[in-house]
Order: C-alpha cells, then structure tokens, then sequence
C-alpha cells in the first residue's frame, strides 16, 4: 500500500466522520426548530389567555374561538378523539382520511392506540364521555431514537477506523519487514563481495598473503558488526557509559575507504563527550545518515559530523552539502517506505528513528535544509 492509498483512505474517513456530523447536527437543528415552534404556539395561547382574561368580559363567541385555537395549535402529535363506543369523530396528524377508513382500519387504528395506554376521558354531557387517544410526535420519537443513533453512528465511524488503521498498520509492518530484508542484504553485499574478491586473488597466487589475511580480517570483523546490529533489533540494547568519538570515529574511517573519491568525511568535536549508549547501534544510525548524504550528493561534495554538548544532552549533527530537500519531503523522510531514491525502499532512516528515539530515547529531526546547498539531521542524546 503506497502513501497515495493512505491519503486515499484517511480522506474518505474523514469525509465519511464529516457526513455523519453534518446528518447529527442536521436531525438536532430540525428536532429544535420544532420544539421552538411548539413553545411559540404555546406562548401564543398565553398571549391570548392572558388578554381574555385581562378584557373581564367574555362573550360566547370570544371562548369559542379561543377553545378552538387551542385544539388547532396541535400540529405535532397524532390524536384520534372516539366516542363512547369508539366510533372515531376526530383524526389529526395522521396521514389518514378518516372518512375513507373502513371498520375494521379504523379498529385496528384505535387499537394501535390504545396499546401505547396513552388515554384522556372528555366528559361531555351528562353520561356521555369522549375518549382521547394520542401518540408520541415525530420529533419526540425521533429524540428518543437520538442515543441509539448516536451510538450507531460512532460504531460505524469507530469500525470503519479500525479496519483502515488496521490496513495501514498492517501495510507499514510488510514494508518494515521487506525493507529490514532488504538492508540485511544490503549490508551484507559489501563484505561479501570483497570476501569473494580477496578470494579470487589468492587463487591467482599473485598476491601478499600477509596483506589478503588482513584484508579478509577486517570484512570478516564487518560481518561480525552486521550480524551484531541486527541481533539487537527487537530486543533492549545495553547502554554503556562511552565516549561518541570512539564510537563515531571507526565509522568515520570505514566510510572513508568506500564513499566514492569526490566526496569527503570528517568528524569533529569540542573534547571528549562521553554519554550512555549502545555503541554497535549508534554507530549504524550514524553511518546510514552519512550514506543517505552521500546519496544526496551530486558530484563533489563533503560531510561533516559534529559532536557537541548542549545543557545535558549530547548532540550529533551530520551535515551535507548535497541537493537538500523541500519541507515536506523533510517531514516525512523517518516514515517507513517514504523515498525520493528510485531504487530505494525506504527503510534506512526508519532504522535511524528506531535505534535513536525508542533504544536511546532520545530526538531525531532535520535541523536545517535548503534545496541546494545541502541537510543538517541532528541526533540528540
């Protein structure tokens, strides 16, 4: 899964959380435009209340007409009014021609209602009572519903999450794997190759002995280096009180000899600076640094590594004076499999963040660069 899949999925995921908000919030603003027109009738018949009573003198026609607006400013919840023998006189706010149901329509209607238990006897006259059944309306329906919605929504939201998170994680593991797999080969092709070098001339027998023993010591030492480092991926390293020069300085004199001639290395630093840390590890993070310089290098150029102390802590600064990079390439370069290499594979600086950050617990970030006139990535300690 490359980074355009990512971009992909966490833009539908957003957009996905930004609909299903825009739905909540669109409910809610309904629900309270209804409440809020209910609460203005019911204010209404305040108003009227309280000027009928204020006149003091009130004519039949006057309490009729307010009875009546009572009885019409219910636009929300279903009422069925029967009368005694639960013939229906009256249908409001439901979807039903009252005159066209037939018999047995309208008793299963007033059974429905009748199930929710929501009752009011009207006395009429002497003897004579009108049975009032009425229902939820569809905004205090649609309220009740809100939790389970709400709740439905979010496991969606939270499932859907899930599964994305989970490709992604499970994608940046395989690239993780495939390029540690790749950079054991990496790391190993050198010695191996010099080995079958070294090999190849001692058979010619056109050699000094004395000087192929030494040669082939020092790949073998390599290879002991190499198997070392990545035995101490995955488990706690060792940290040791020990100065960063003598870490940092075989290093230094193993590049050296193998960056190609147009580019040069040095090392300096304000005395000797001791701190804890694992010497095999930090010593790869600041060798797969110089070889990304290097690899940022268009013809000549240098790199330099200083080492300095700053309060309480130790800092590395390795510096190039390659093409640099753009600001956002610069954030991304410790993500596992981001490259701007055509062959790489983008797990290097991954290792770097690794060995710094969660074995040494220390920092690691681009402290400057400029597309141009090279990178500083700084290591604190």
């Amino acid at each position: 899964m490359n980074n355009n899949n990512y971009k992909w999925q966490l833009t539908a995921l957003a957009v996905l959380w930004i609909v299903l908000c825009g739905t909540f919030l669109w409910i809610v603003d309904l629900m309270v435009k209804n409440i809020g027109k209910e609460e203005m009738q019911k204010m209404e018949l305040w108003a009227n209340a309280t000027n009928l009573i204020a006149q003091q003198q009130l004519d039949e026609n006057q309490i009729v007409d307010f009875l009546l607006q009572i009885i019409q400013s219910n636009t929300t919840i279903p009422v069925i009014v029967t009368n005694c023998n639960d013939s229906i006189l009256t249908i409001r706010n439901i979807d039903i021609d009252a005159e066209q149901l037939s018999t047995s329509e309208a008793s299963k209607l007033i059974q429905k209602f009748k199930a929710e238990g929501r009752l009011i006897d009207i006395p009429i006259t002497q003897g004579e009572v009108q049975h009032l059944y009425y229902s939820e309306s569809g905004t205090l329906k649609l309220l009740s519903y809100m939790p389970a919605i709400e709740m439905f929504l979010v496991l969606i939201f939270c499932l859907l999450a899930y599964i994305v998170f989970s490709q992604i994680k499970r994608a940046e593991q395989d690239k993780v794997w495939i390029g540690l797999a790749r950079e054991t080969a990496h790391q190993l092709g050198t010695p191996i190759t010099a080995l079958s070098g070294w090999t190849e001339l001692m058979r010619s027998a056109d050699i000094d002995m004395l000087t192929a023993a030494t040669e082939i010591a020092h790949d073998t030492e390599r290879l002991k280096s190499i198997a070392a480092r990545f035995s101490k991926i995955g488990s706690k390293p060792k940290l040791e009180l020990r100065s960063i020069n003598e870490t940092i300085a075989p290093v230094v004199a193993y590049l050296q000899t193998r960056l190609p001639k147009n580019i040069s290395i040095s090392i300096s630093a304000n005395g000797v600076i001791s701190t804890f840390h694992n010497p095999t590890l930090l010593g790869w993070a600041v060798e797969n640094l110089c070889r990304n310089s290097a690899d940022a290098i268009e013809g000549s150029g240098k790199i330099d590594i200083s080492i300095y102390k700053q309060d309480a802590h130790t800092l590395i600064d390795v510096t190039d004076t390659g093409k640099g990079m753009t600001r956002v390439t610069a954030r991304h370069i410790f993500e596992a499999g981001y490259t701007t290499k055509e062959r790489g594979w983008g797990i290097g600086l991954t290792l770097v963040k690794r060995i710094v950050c969660e074995y040494h617990k220390g920092k690691i970030y681009v402290a400057d660069t400029e597309i141009g006139r090279g990178t500083t990535i700084r290591i604190v300690i």
